[in-house]
Order: C-alpha cells, then structure tokens, then sequence
C-alpha cells in the first residue's frame, strides 16, 4: 500500500513508537486502559475482563500482588538522540 510512504504517516508512526517506548511498551500486542498495560496475546483474555470491572485489580490477589517488590526492571531505551 502506497500510503505507508507518505511523509505524514511515517510521521504518525514515528510518534506513536516514541510514545510507546516513553511508557515502557516493548512488544506486541500491548494495550492500555486507564494506566494498566496487557502485554501478549495471553493477556488479551485479562484486558477483557478488566474492561467488564475495572475494579477487579484492587482487591483479593491482584491488590496483594500489586504491593509486592519488583523483581527486574527494563533499561530505559536509548533513542538517537542519546
């Protein structure tokens, strides 16, 4: 398709990575709803349900897991900048 060689496309996906990558999204699929990221295909279930009750994160073992330390942390992405 022609259109992904538009100037203003490559523009829309250029700023749509960075902004992916400022918020720590690395792979596909990824979505996000009210702040939480779905990573994976495997997640897409959980994202589903998280849309029928919001509420579901904040009691019984997701509000448990929630409090736990973080065990890794991904490096912040180098752009060309840097």
């Amino acid at each position: 398709d022609e259109r992904v060689e538009q100037p203003e496309v490559k523009a829309a996906l250029r700023e749509n990575t960075e902004g992916a990558i400022a918020k720590g999204i690395f792979g596909v699929p990824t979505f996000v709803a009210d702040g939480n990221v779905f990573w994976g295909a495997d997640a897409t279930g959980m994202l589903t349900d998280y849309l029928d009750d919001p509420g579901m994160f904040d009691s019984g073992e997701f509000a448990r897991v929630s409090e736990l330390p973080q065990a890794a942390s991904r490096k912040p992405a180098v752009t060309a900048g840097d």
